[in-house]
C-alpha cells in the first residue's frame, strides 16, 4: 500500500443510513428506487470481461427492511426503453439525484486517509466507497479483494447447523426447562414442521 502524499482520502458512505434518510424525507423517491430494477454492467475489453446484473437501487426484504444497496454511477447502465413512462423516467432520475445527494452529504460520509498497513473491510452491499482527488502522477497503490458473501453465509449456516447436533447430545439436567430458539436450518425446519402439525 502506498498512500498519496496529498489528497486521495477514502470516502465511505453508509448506504443503509442514506436510504433510511431518503425513506423519511422523500418516501416517493424511496419507493421508486426500491421498486424499479436497474441494469448495471462492467466492461473490461483488455480481459474480455462483461459483467451484467439487474437490481433495484434499494433492495428490501418482505418486511420492508433494507437488504442491499446497488448504487454506482460508473457501472449504472441505461434503463431499457419502456420500463418507465416519460414522466416516470423523470421522477426516477429525480429520485436517483436525491439519493446521490444524500450519499455524498457530510452526515453520511466518513473520510479516511489510508496509510501503509491499513485495512478497510466493509460490505459492498451496504457501504459505498470512493476516493477524493489526489495529486496527479503521485505514487498511490491500494490492493483490493472480494469475499463472496454467499460462500461466507453458507459456512456460517453450516457451523450453526452442525453445532445444533452437538447441542442435542449435551447432557440434560432433570427438571430443567429448555427454552431456546432453533439454531440451525435443520432445527428451524423441524420446528416449522412441528408447528404445522
Amino acid at each position: 500500500l502506498v498512500g498519496a502524499p496529498e489528497g486521495g482520502a477514502t470516502r465511505l458512505t453508509d448506504g443503509f443510513a442514506a436510504a433510511e434518510a431518503l425513506r423519511a424525507r422523500n418516501p416517493a423517491a424511496f419507493r421508486l428506487l426500491a421498486s424499479t430494477p436497474h441494469p448495471f454492467e462492467y466492461r473490461d475489453p483488455s480481459s474480455g470481461v462483461l459483467l451484467r446484473a439487474e437490481a433495484p437501487v434499494i433492495s428490501l426484504d418482505g418486511e420492508g427492511r433494507l437488504v442491499r444497496i446497488a448504487f454506482n454511477n460508473r457501472s449504472a447502465a441505461t434503463l431499457p426503453p419502456g420500463r418507465l413512462s416519460p414522466a416516470g423516467l423523470r421522477a426516477y432520475h429525480t429520485a436517483w439525484a436525491a439519493f446521490d445527494a444524500l450519499c455524498n452529504a457530510d452526515e453520511f460520509v466518513l473520510r479516511i486517509a489510508l496509510r501503509p498497513g491499513d485495512l478497510a473491510l466493509f460490505s459492498n452491499g451496504r457501504v459505498m466507497h470512493g476516493r477524493e482527488e489526489y495529486t496527479r502522477g503521485a505514487p498511490r497503490h491500494l490492493q483490493g479483494c472480494y469475499i463472496d458473501h454467499d460462500a461466507l453465509r453458507a459456512r456460517l449456516e453450516w457451523s450453526t447447523y452442525a453445532s445444533s447436533f452437538s447441542a442435542a447430545s449435551e447432557p440434560r439436567v432433570e427438571g430443567a426447562a429448555e427454552e431456546r430458539a432453533p439454531r440451525g436450518a435443520h432445527e428451524r425446519a423441524t420446528a416449522l414442521e412441528s408447528a404445522a402439525q
